[in-house]
């Protein structure tokens, strides 16, 4: 999927860049340490905790701006990874100790985690809920 993360500082930018994304989105992570492991792409639901969804990671690359979600993860080609979230027609970085810089997405590989609903049952969901 995104090859093998062994750097030290590259797993750390991964989880940088997930806590950020998450708390942007209103996702709860269930383990806000660094104890993210670099396989929270292929385990995304057990970092994540939702009563309601199931989310599963989308990676893509990017052909052009226009389809870019409103947030997303970058990984760039030096295996940085920064989160963007987009403003009107500009984009605005998120990540942390990372200078605003002009930046094209397209052929950057694109990280987002979509949400699915756990359940379409009324009968269950309202019990959730109530």
């Amino acid at each position: 999927m995104l090859g093998e993360i062994s750097n030290k500082g590259v797993t750390s930018m991964l989880i940088d860049a997930v806590k950020i994304y998450c708390k942007k989105k209103g996702m709860k992570l269930l383990n806000t340490d660094n104890n993210i492991s670099s396989d929270i792409f292929e385990h995304i639901n057990d970092y994540i905790y939702d009563d309601y969804f199931e989310y599963k990671v989308d990676i893509f690359v990017c052909n052009k701006n226009s389809e870019l979600p409103d947030i997303f993860i970058v990984e760039d080609s030096s295996h940085e990874f920064l989160v963007y979230e987009r403003i009107i027609d500009d984009f605005c970085c998120l990540s942390h100790q990372k200078k605003q810089e002009l930046f094209s997405f397209t052929g950057k590989k694109i990280i987002v985690f979509r949400p699915f609903p756990k359940t379409l049952d009324t009968d269950i969901i309202y019990n959730k809920i109530k």
